[in-house]
């Protein structure tokens, strides 16, 4: 609610949208939107799904795919994992669902999952 509506050139979200769950995931890609100008650019990164869920020894599968609560000492976090194309259309999906016109290209280097952003014309 404090981050200034429409005033930034330029976003980065890196190994956030994995970590939390899917009302915050959205609420956080609803801030970036909302934060940046038009013609702004967001560069978005998460883990991967890796598969490897019988390497951990505590934890309980979570509501979504790819996604699990994974318990440390006496408290669970929350993971989730994208591959493919899922973090590019989770992204389209909620720029569409805000009214936004965006481009959203899957990008390397940054992370295992990482999209590029662009904002063409924000939602008025």
């Amino acid at each position: 609610e404090d981050i200034p509506t429409g005033k930034y050139h330029a976003a980065v979200c890196h190994n956030v949208l994995n970590v939390v769950e899917p009302d915050v995931r959205d609420s956080v890609v609803r801030s970036i939107f909302n934060s940046l100008r038009d013609n702004g650019h967001a560069i978005i990164g998460t883990r991967k799904w890796t598969g490897d869920i019988a390497t951990n020894k505590n934890f309980e599968l979570g509501d979504e795919p790819k996604s699990m609560w994974v318990k440390k000492k006496d408290a669970y976090s929350y993971q989730k994992g994208f591959d493919g194309d899922e973090l590019k259309d989770y992204i389209e999906g909620m720029a569409e669902r805000e009214g936004h016109t965006v481009v959203v290209k899957r990008i390397t280097g940054i992370a295992a999952n990482g999209v590029h952003v662009h904002m063409l014309k924000r939602a008025k």
